[in-house]
């Protein structure tokens, strides 16, 4: 609550409350003060900390290929979501997603910030007798954003795959995709 609300609350207390005395008036006075200091204390300092939110357009593995991707979290750590449209040339695509983490060297406060990721989701495309095939597994990422102004930011992360949890291997494959680069750029918020 800002200190508007606050004041509305007090003088709200204040004009239409049935007070007999001034007594009366300092005991309501020490009660409000009371429920107050009981609903905004905060011995922990959360009210400190920043949570920051981005949406990112981009290629990669974080973005289901070539897709968006959200991130959502608080100074050194948040949690991704991409979706988007994995396919190789001249074949249909499908729809991949990728879940994750990333944990950030650096508060929000810099405009640098390498950072490492672990990821569920798209792992490999595979061109199999000229349809896509895609392999969902853990992959981990290593990169960096970087906050050209207030509210632009554009990222690089390299995302190697975990193969011995992505067991699925084609027989007819003619074009493996490996551990791709990703890049975006989105907004911050």
């Amino acid at each position: 609550m800002n200190k508007h609300t606050l004041l509305i609350l007090t003088i709200f207390l204040l004009l239409f409350s049935n007070l007999d005395s001034k007594a009366q008036f300092e005991t309501k006075k020490v009660r409000f003060k009371a429920i107050k200091s009981h609903l905004f204390h905060n011995p922990r300092g959360l009210a400190k900390i920043k949570i920051h939110t981005r949406l990112k357009v981009g290629y990669g593995l974080p973005q289901g290929v070539l897709g968006i991707n959200g991130e959502f979290g608080l100074d050194h750590f948040s949690l991704t979501l991409g979706l988007g449209y994995a396919a190789f040339r001249n074949t249909i695509g499908a729809i991949g997603f990728h879940t994750g983490f990333r944990g950030y060297f650096f508060t929000n406060k810099h405009n640098f910030r390498p950072r490492i990721s672990g990821h569920y989701g798209l792992s490999n495309i595979y061109k199999e007798n000229e349809i896509n095939t895609l392999t969902y597994g853990p992959t981990v990422g290593i990169g960096f954003e970087h906050k050209v102004t207030d509210f632009i930011v554009y990222d690089l992360e390299y995302i190697f795959r975990i193969n011995s949890l992505n067991t699925y291997r084609p027989v007819n494959k003619t074009h493996e995709s490996l551990a791709l680069p990703q890049i975006g750029i989105g907004i911050y918020f």
